[in-house]
């Protein structure tokens, strides 16, 4: 025998019923099933959904009714409740008639979750009463009532944000609501960064310039079911087992501020894409999702040419987000497979050139955490602070940010904050920022982004979420190696890369930090100089302590005491061997670096990466040798022929991956025997110019010399 069984939604709120689905079941006979047996065919059959798969079943009235209960007995407790109400009488006797042969139409009732109300008023203001994180790591002592001062220009007591009438809760979310977040946000494609053409230059290469960072348009992967357990439905009665595309996720709606500098195009294209603070910072160029290998054949030459050439001090801002989360999704190798057509497209990825525009459909690096909700963000340049660090202008923001939610004017009128510090009692301003946060909504209704206090609301909807945050960022070869059955992508991608691989050199100068010049108006840059100069500050600093003033106050000469000049040095001397110095002045200030590439990427030196170091115009390597000086061991740099060729390595701190034009360094000296010598230094200390290295002191500071590096262009190297 056939029935149909049309599945009703009662609201427990209102008492009102909605059909929602009607399902036909051949050879269903109901004498025999319970209401679990019931369940289970509506599911199977596609009546029921993640949202409503848990939900229990009730009468006409609310009543829960358990799933033991057999079909029949259900039935009798709807004829029951017919009587109850005329209207649903009507009702029960037209949906229980016999409407063709063998067939018969029954109603089954399913008790919704309660929607959670929420008391708009209330809760925006006990919101504001949770200020804003303003408080300075190193508070000086005039700060507290700056601070006083910039309160009391608005009153918190004119922010009244609406909130929704009813709360929306993840857990709640039907398959088919949570289909509409993932594809809303494309959340299963990768990021690619994309470039504009710039035409030619008269040689003939390709100009490109990095603009943004965005999805994918492909997707390169496909959610799998996963299966809940009965435990994880709502009511206890309920014993179902059933598997749904729902990501696995957690609740996590703390509201926060970020603000946070960033130094590069690039990473200021990643905040704006909600990328976090870490991600930005360390951005593409900066190797920190392992750029600086096979994936990075994910761009060709000049793409490559366009993020290693970016000026860290024009692109530099200062950014500040207002996070509203909802929920944290992840999307790890657990949870995802691959697409059809990705899979098609591995298959038939042969050479480099196929890499290439696979990484172009597909996109370059997958984040695996991603919170969605509502964000709003500003950016600001950091010259626009004046000669405020970063530190100063993040403080500065959140200020203002504080401002722009605490007035019911800010959608009319410009937000100002201004704030004066000092580290002591003399009074002189450290930083003044005088501008309006202008603010972009990501989620919520971005129309009311200027309003702070009317868009806050507006992100609730599981419609309106937005990624706000992404992180745990992995390139997207070694992210499908993680999944079963395709562990060897990141080998053969490797694998067609090699067959690319060439030597390629970077030329380069190391300028001195301009605090550390003689004249902060005239660059001095690390050179080679003539061999009797090292010599000659050798033999001063040997008979340096020819003159001793002594407790009694006479002067001895000891001169007859002096040590000889070492062999290294003679030898150095003797075969015309430059030392090295600072020097404003020189055509031997330029050196080159060989590094290896793959498929045609540019080259790039690298943080944290040994170098030989080699001059051109004298077709001569950098070396580290020792000598002793009054029974100390000091490190000193000259030039000499490959075989004496030692190793350099750049640092910044702990910074990794490829270096960009105007990034800051430390240049680490090696020794012969491989260990590290220290900083590039005036190891010889007094006046003397020429450079040596000497392991990092607070005694050793002052003659320690950091530097800049300048990319040189092949053309401009002297030869």
């Amino acid at each position: 025998m056939s029935i149909r069984l049309d599945v009703n939604l009662l609201d427990a709120q209102d008492g009102k019923a909605k059909k929602t689905n009607c399902v036909p079941l051949k050879g269903f006979a109901i004498a025999s099933k319970t209401l679990a047996d019931v369940r289970k065919a509506l599911i199977d059959n596609g009546g029921l959904d993640a949202s409503k798969a848990g939900s229990a079943f009730c009468s006409i009235t609310g009543a829960k009714v358990n799933d033991s209960t057999s079909f029949t007995d259900y039935l009798d407790i709807l004829s029951d409740n017919v009587e109850e109400s005329e209207e649903k009488d009507a009702e029960g006797e037209e949906d229980n008639k016999v409407t063709a042969k063998n067939s018969t139409v029954h109603n089954v009732y399913f008790k919704a979750k309660d929607k959670k109300s929420t008391n708009s008023t209330t809760d925006a203001r006990e919101l504001i009463k949770k200020e804003l994180n303003l408080k300075l790591s190193d508070k000086p002592e005039l700060l507290e009532a700056s601070l006083e001062k910039l309160a009391s220009s608005f009153n918190r007591a004119d922010w009244v944000a609406e909130a929704n009438e009813t709360s929306v809760n993840p857990a709640d979310l039907s398959e088919k609501e949570w289909n509409a977040v993932i594809r809303n946000n494309n959340l299963l494609a990768a990021h690619r960064l994309v470039f504009s053409n710039l035409g030619q230059n008269t040689d003939g290469v390709k100009r490109v310039k990095f603009r943004r960072i965005e999805r994918a348009p492909y997707s390169a992967f496909v959610l799998k079911p996963r299966q809940f357990a009965p435990h994880e439905i709502l009511d206890a009665d309920v014993k179902v087992e059933q598997s749904f595309y729902i990501p696995r996720f957690t609740v996590g709606d703390d509201s926060y501020v970020d603000a946070f500098e960033t130094q590069t195009s690039t990473g200021s294209a990643m905040s704006r894409s909600s990328f976090s603070a870490v991600e930005a910072e360390a951005s593409v160029e900066g190797g920190a999702f392992g750029f600086s290998g096979a994936v990075s054949g994910g761009f060709s030459q000049t793409e490559n040419s366009a993020l290693s050439t970016t000026s860290t001090k024009e692109d530099s801002a200062m950014n500040i987000t207002y996070n509203f989360p909802r929920v944290v999704v992840y999307l790890d190798q657990f949870g995802l497979e691959l697409s059809e057509e990705c899979r098609k497209d591995l298959a038939a990825l042969k050479d480099a050139a196929a890499l290439i525009a696979f990484h172009h459909k597909y996109g370059h690096f997958f984040a695996t955490r991603i919170e969605l909700g509502g964000r709003l963000f500003s950016s600001e340049k950091l010259s626009a602070f004046g000669k405020a660090t970063a530190a100063e202008a993040a403080k500065a923001m959140k200020v203002s940010a504080a401002a722009s939610f605490s007035s019911k004017h800010v959608s009319g009128s410009a937000s100002y904050s201004q704030e004066d510090q000092t580290n002591g009692k003399s009074s002189s301003s450290a930083q003044s920022m005088q501008s309006s946060i202008s603010w972009q909504a990501q989620g919520g209704d971005t129309l009311l982004c200027n309003n702070p206090p009317a868009w806050c609301p507006t992100v609730a909807p599981s419609h309106n979420w937005r990624v706000i945050k992404q992180e745990d960022v992995i390139p997207l070869g070694d992210f499908i190696g993680l999944i079963p059955g395709f562990e060897n992508i990141p080998e053969r991608f490797k694998t067609i890369a090699e067959v690319t691989r060439k030597k390629e050199v970077v030329s380069f100068s190391l300028g001195l930090q301009e605090y550390q010049r003689k004249d902060k108006e005239k660059p001095e840059y690390l050179a080679l100089h003539h061999a009797w100069k090292i010599k000659d500050d050798v033999e001063k600093a040997l008979d340096r302590g020819r003159e001793v003033e002594i407790e009694t106050g006479k002067i001895y000469n000891l001169k007859g005491q002096n040590s000889p000049v070492p062999d290294a040095i003679l030898s150095i001397h003797d075969n015309g061997y430059p030392g090295l110095s600072m020097e404003t002045s020189s055509t031997e200030d330029v050196f080159d670096i060989e590094v290896e590439t793959v498929l045609n990427q540019a080259p790039t030196i690298e943080f944290n990466k040994r170098y030989h170091i080699y001059n051109r115009k004298r077709k001569l390597w950098l070396r580290a040798f020792s000598i002793l000086v009054k029974g100390e061991t000091v490190t000193m740099l000259a030039a000499g022929p490959k075989s004496q060729a030692t190793f350099f390595e750049f640092r910044d701190k702990a910074r990794e991956g490829q270096m960009r034009n105007g990034d800051s360094c430390s240049l680490m000296v090696y020794g012969p025997d491989g260990r590290q010598k220290g900083t590039i230094a005036y190891a010889l200390q007094g006046d003397a110019t020429s450079i040596g290295a000497m392991p990092y002191s607070v005694e050793n500071e002052k003659f320690l010399r950091f530097t800049k590096l300048s990319i040189v262009e092949q053309r401009n190297v002297p030869t």
